[in-house]
């Protein structure tokens, strides 16, 4: 072990995905890759965006200045990567497992994607879950032609998944067409645009959302073409006008934050499109707004068991 790692001054954050620490007590946070990307609208090699949003974990620290937290206090452990060769329906029995094992010992699960269709075996695995989706489109768009990243929400829909338990953030003007909102609007889906975000803030827009659901569990799903194109270019699926990085991060830190979230999934990043590399960084942000989030949780728990 390193010294750097010895010293939580030091500490960066790809050192603690790799456990190059000791274990924390605070609080136990999994994370495992589901690189699937057979089934995106637009190709590209989504497989990549694990290995390469774990890469960019090492340009950060682990201290969070805003919440003064150190990430440290949680134990992160790297389950690796799915095998997520099968077709896209066939993953739900994949990614069932995987969720089901990580959160019989860990506070919340962070899925790295592969592209969004990753969020229909997850939402599913949940079981009777509520869904908050950052994204820049409604995906409720025909499953005829079998699920791809155009359909998930739709798929879930066909599945019985209720449409009230489905909240979707960020959504774009010119990004999705009349009758897919016409099926979201029937189904029940309540929707924050990209505009309304503007209007009121993100941290209301979630919070309203967070507070809705009542019972159950809570899945999250950040399609990284939720943020604006100069932010992304490593998102196919990103337009001009989406959230700033620090909008979404603001966002996933108060689901974090949230006990009845359990699973984040980011998702969207071609890395062979990121030549920048500017979105693996804006997706590693988002996994350490998310894990500052529920140590603020975590530590709620810990001071009421000790009142």
């Amino acid at each position: 072990m390193s010294e750097q790692y010895n010293d939580r001054e030091l500490a960066r954050a790809g050192a603690w995905l790799r456990g190059e620490h000791p274990p924390g007590k605070l609080g136990r946070l999994t994370m495992v890759g589901a690189p699937a990307h057979s089934a995106s609208l637009t190709p590209g090699r989504y497989d990549l965006a694990p290995a390469a949003i774990r890469k960019a974990l090492d340009e950060f620290t682990t201290f969070d200045i805003n919440d003064s937290v150190n990430l440290l206090d949680l134990a992160m452990r790297d389950a690796g990567d799915l095998d997520v060769g099968a077709a896209p329906a066939d993953l739900l029995e994949v990614v069932r497992r995987a969720v089901s094992e990580a959160l019989t010992d860990s506070d919340a699960l962070v899925m790295l994607g592969g592209d969004g269709t990753i969020a229909y075996p997850g939402a599913m695995a949940l079981e009777d879950c509520g869904l908050i989706a950052f994204n820049s489109y409604l995906d409720t768009g025909t499953t005829s032609g079998g699920l791809n990243s155009g359909s998930t929400i739709r798929a879930l829909l066909d599945r019985g998944f209720p449409g009230e338990r489905i909240v979707a953030i960020g959504i774009q003007s010119f990004a999705n067409t009349e009758a897919q909102m016409n099926v979201a609007r029937d189904a029940g889906i309540r929707v924050a645009g990209a505009a309304q975000v503007r209007e009121r803030g993100i941290r209301r827009v979630v919070g309203d959302a967070l507070e809705s659901f009542t019972e159950g569990l809570v899945y999250v799903h950040a399609g990284l073409d939720v943020l604006d194109r100069a932010y992304a270019p490593g998102a196919p699926g990103s337009r001009p006008g989406g959230l700033t990085p620090g909008e979404l991060n603001d966002g996933v830190r108060l689901c974090g934050e949230f006990a009845r979230v359990r699973v984040l999934d980011i998702a969207g990043l071609d890395p062979e499109r990121d030549t920048t590399g500017h979105t693996a960084l804006c997706a590693a942000a988002c996994l350490l707004n998310f894990a500052s989030g529920v140590h603020r949780r975590c530590s709620r728990l810990s001071v009421a068991r000790n009142l």
